[in-house]
Order: structure tokens, then sequence, then C-alpha cells
């Protein structure tokens, strides 16, 4: 009963405090009281739109009957904290293709915005404060008993806490949609990033959450775990696009398996096509080669294999044998190179284009190589010397051991040849006798071909040859072989020139020129390439070569006919006419 009475008493000090409002509210209407009254109302709006009152809660509701630690008001207070950082569990239900996968995070339940507050006066007013152990066997003990649904807490919502919690959930959680793509780094090279889907949530969800928080936390207690559905969405993903760049993926797998290789006179380069971003690229035309970022790469391989030609310096002139002088030089004889950087792109393309069509296709590219001629200046006739004339040929389709030998060899002798003006050129004698320093190959002898002291020697002459017609010398000497050989087709189909010393066949001009002419000659392995240069004062003449397409038939074997036009600088027009006959 005393406890009732206290109860009693607490009612009559509520009613004591309902007067001294109805007083205070007359205070309220007078004009200045009507403004506060504004303020005030205002005041207590926006208060409560920040946090709101859920419920006021009693002892049954918040479960503190079942603990036997409750004996004062210290106590209460730690079992409302305790409460207010109890950890909820989130299981977050992620959509996947052939189902859903879960994740579960956890978050004190006072970051939600929700919060018990103990209301210390209610507690006080029961008189609580010391009372000792009223548990015991479950059950309350005397006064105690009687208070058991008294209203000693509240539930709040902070609308603010609750704003900041689903916007860090909704951050968390929410991922765009994202297109399939082709992309490069440069950890992974080309990589095919796949289509993917996005995640949200919705404010109907998070409405949902707040009611089940709510009206569990009305019984005293947080839900062990709440269960958020996360929705997928698509966006504007393509799936006919996606299935496009996958096949494009393919396209650039198989093209980027191995560089592409340039071979420049044994030196070996390689565009590795994983090696930097964007060297490929995709377009409308599917998988393309982006030159902005190849040039500079063909810049840097020219600028590599580009070589200045050297300069040998004539200082004298010896005799070497009877009628054959030679130059005494200084310097390497070795001629510059370079390439076109327009002509590599070129050569890159065709290349890309064809293993775009077949994986399997070459990767070696065809790059032209230019040789920058070799530098002749004469002390002795303190000039620089002008290239007058080349002469060519290859020998890729006769490159026997033996052929390539005496070939080489044949080059060596005359290479460095000086011929003085108005005296005699003969190939016989700037090449010597053929001897030991030659091998055995074969010829043709008679009608029929054998082994020769020299065999091979022929492709050194025709190119000798081919460079005396370029020059437009007089040629005194000449005669084709007998049989229409492929050894001499290039660089000048007809325009071969055979030799054989003990019968006197030779191939022999006259130097009109002004100055001696010096002669290089050198063959080029890698490519299987002869040439011979003539060096001289260029006196202005202009020499061109045609070809007569019809063969023109001479006892059931063919004849292939030139036209030499030589155009000198005095006006003057010189015509000769050069025929091969060839028996078979």
């Amino acid at each position: 009963m005393k406890a009732v009475k206290k109860v009693n008493k607490k009612n009559a000090k509520k009613r004591q405090k309902k007067n001294v409002f109805s007083k205070k509210l007359k205070y309220y209407l007078t004009p200045l009281g009507a403004l506060m009254a504004v303020l005030t109302t205002l005041a207590f709006v926006w208060g409560s739109q920040k946090t709101e009152l859920l419920a006021s809660l009693t002892f049954n509701q918040l479960q503190l009957g079942s603990s036997i630690k409750l004996t004062a008001l210290e106590d209460a207070r730690n079992i409302i904290n305790d409460q207010n950082n109890e950890v909820i569990t989130i299981q977050l239900q992620y959509p996947i293709e052939d189902g859903s996968r879960t994740r579960n995070i956890q978050i004190p339940l006072d970051e939600t915005g929700f919060q018990f507050e103990l209301d210390e006066s209610s507690f006080q007013a029961i008189q609580l404060e010391s009372t000792t152990p009223f548990f015991q066997d479950g059950s309350l003990k005397g006064a105690a008993e009687e208070v058991i649904n008294e209203n000693i807490a509240n539930l709040q919502l902070d609308h603010d806490q609750w704003k900041t919690f689903t916007e860090r959930l909704r951050d968390w959680i929410t991922r765009e949609s994202i297109s399939p793509k082709i992309t490069w780094n440069k950890n992974r090279g080309w990589t095919l990033l796949e289509k993917q889907h996005g995640r949200m949530i919705t404010e109907e969800t998070f409405s949902k959450i707040q009611n089940l928080l709510s009206r569990q936390l009305r019984h005293g207690s947080a839900p062990e775990k709440i269960t958020i559905p996360i929705l997928a969405s698509y966006g504007d993903v393509d799936f006919g696009e996606a299935e496009a760049l996958e096949q494009q993926f393919e396209v650039i797998q198989a093209l980027i398996k191995e560089p592409l290789s340039i071979t420049i006179q044994e030196e070996q380069y390689f565009l590795d096509l994983n090696s930097r971003e964007e060297i490929i690229f995709i377009d409308e035309n599917g998988v393309s080669l982006n030159k902005k970022v190849v040039m500079p790469w063909i810049q840097d391989l020219s600028e590599n294999v580009h070589r200045p030609s050297n300069t040998i310096r004539i200082t004298g002139k010896e005799e070497v044998r009877y009628g054959a002088t030679k130059a005494i030089t200084e310097g390497e004889f070795l001629e510059g190179r370079r390439i076109v950087p327009e002509e590599v792109w070129q050569a890159l393309l065709e290349t890309f284009n064809a293993l775009k069509k077949d994986a399997e296709a070459s990767r070696e590219v065809p790059v032209r190589v230019y040789e920058i001629p070799l530098k002749v200046y004469s002390e002795i006739e303190e000039t620089e010397y002008d290239i007058i004339a080349v002469g060519y040929s290859e020998y890729s389709e006769g490159n026997a051991s033996y052929r390539v030998h005496n070939i080489e060899t044949g080059l060596k002798r005359i290479n460095g040849s000086l011929i003085e003006p108005g005296a005699e050129i003969s190939f016989n004698t700037l090449n010597g006798v053929i001897n030991h320093e030659f091998e055995y190959g074969y010829a043709i002898l008679g009608g029929g071909s054998g082994l020769s002291l020299g065999g091979g020697i022929c492709q050194v002459s025709t190119t000798f040859y081919r460079s005396l017609l370029n020059a437009g010398v007089p040629i005194t000497m000449r005669k084709n072989h007998s049989w229409d050989l492929s050894y001499y087709r290039a660089g000048g189909y007809g325009l071969d020139a055979t030799i054989y010393p003990s019968t006197g066949l030779d191939v022999k001009a006259i130097n009109n020129f002004d100055s001696d002419l010096f002669l290089y000659a050198y063959n080029r392995p890698e490519t299987e390439e002869v040439f011979v240069l003539l060096y001289g004062k260029d006196d202005g003449r202009q020499v061109t070569l045609e070809p007569h397409e019809e063969y023109i038939p001479y006892y059931g074997a063919k004849t292939l006919k030139w036209t030499q036009t030589i155009d000198f600088p005095d006006g003057r027009v010189e015509q000769n006419s050069i025929v091969s006959r060839y028996s078979q």
C-alpha cells in the first residue's frame, strides 16, 4: 500500500504542474505572448521532425524484470546503454544470374537513429534508486510488483541519424550497370570487362525496415537479423552489342598473342600489339591499328636503323696487273641505309589486316631498306665524285655455295678499280686470271653444261655490263649466254653478258668521260643481290633503256631486244640496239 500512496502522490504532483501550466497560458495570449507562443510552437514542430518519440516503455516491455542484477538506477542505465549499443545483423541479399548470394554486415542500434532513453524522473518517482533486489525465484517482491507496468523509458527515432544510416547503406550497395567493353591497362594488357547488372535499394525497402525496427523495439529488443533485398538494374546494357564485343575481343586475343616482326639486314625488331595503350582500337571498321600510336614507334625504328654512308678518299693509284689500276683509298667501304616510315606503316597495316582475316598468317613484315650510296672523294682530282651509273642483278635462283663464293671473289677483284679517261675497260683485265681462288662450278660448255673453274663468275660480268650500259659509255664487246638462264633475269631480262677468258670472250668498253671512273662492287648476302656502281664526274648525259615486249623468233628459240638511248648535254642523241638470242 505504501507504494500505491507514493504513486497517488506522484499523480497529485502532475495535477499541480497542470494547474501551473494553465496559469502560464494566459501570459501567451498577450500580443508578445502570442508571438512567443508561435516561436515556441515552431521550435516544437521542428524538434519533433528531427527526433520522434515512438513509444513509452515499461519494465515489462524493456524486459528488465528478467534480470536479478537490477538493484538501483545505475544498473538500469547500464542495461539501457547495452540495448542502445546492441549490434544488429543486416543481411544483404544480392541478385546473381542463377539465384542470389548473401552478405552480412553489423551495425550498432544507435547508429540507425533508434535509441532508448531512460526516464529517470519516473524512475525516481517510484523510489527504486536504492531498492534491494526485488527479483526472487522469478517473482517480484513487495512494492515493486505494483509498479511493473510503470513507464520508465522512451523509444525515440532521430530522423537525421536514420537518413545518414540509409544514405551510407545506399552508397555502399548501389552500383551502376556496366555495359561490356574492351579496355587496356599496363598490368593486364587488353581485357574484356563483361556486362554487369547494377544494384539498387528502394525507399520502400527502407520504410519497411524502419517499421520492422519500430515494431520490434517497442517490445524492448532489436531483431536478431534484418534481411534487405537488393534489386538488379540493367540500365542501357545492349546485349547484342555485348555479343559483338566478345567476338571482337576474340580477334584481339588472336592478334596480340605474338608480336609483329621486322627484319632489317639480319637485325630483328618487334612490335608488341599488347605493349602499350591504344596501339589497337575498336571503331566502326572493327579492330584497327592506331597510326597515331604506331607512327612514333616507326620513327624511333627509323632513327635506330638509319646509318649514314662512309666516304672513301682516293689518295693515289697503283697498277695491280698490266692494264688494271686500283685506287689507293682511305676509309671503309660501307654504304648507309634508311627506311621510309610511311612505307613501314603500310607494310605493318597490310600484315595486321591479313592477320585479322587469318590468325595463322605470317607476322613477318616486309620492309624495304634503301641504301645511302657510298661517297667517294678524289684527292687526285680534288673533287667529290658523282654516282654515274648502277648495275644490278640478283642470284636467289642461283645461290649454290660455289656460285656465291665465285661471285664474292670476282666482286672483290674488280672493286676499287680506276679507269682513266679514254682508256679501255675490260672485265677480264680487271678480274684477272681465274685461278685457285675460285671454285669449280657448273657453266655452259658448248651445247651442254659441266664443271668449270669460276662457274658463276658471269653473275659479276653481267652486273658489270649493266653498269656500263647505264653509264652510256661505248660498249666494244659483249655476248649474251646461249641459254636463257633465270639467274640473270632480275635487273634486266636479256641484258646478260658471258665471259670466257681462255677464248678471249670479254666485256669491254671505252671510258669517254673527262674523269677517272671508280668501281664500287659488292653483294648483299641477306638479299642475294649484286651491285656495281660507277663513280666519276657526271657530264650530264642521260641514258634510258627500253625493253621490247615481243619475242622475235630465231631458229625456234627466242630473241630479246632492248633499245639504249643516250641524250648528251650538247643535244646529240645516240641510239643503240641490244639483241640477245637464246637457243634454249
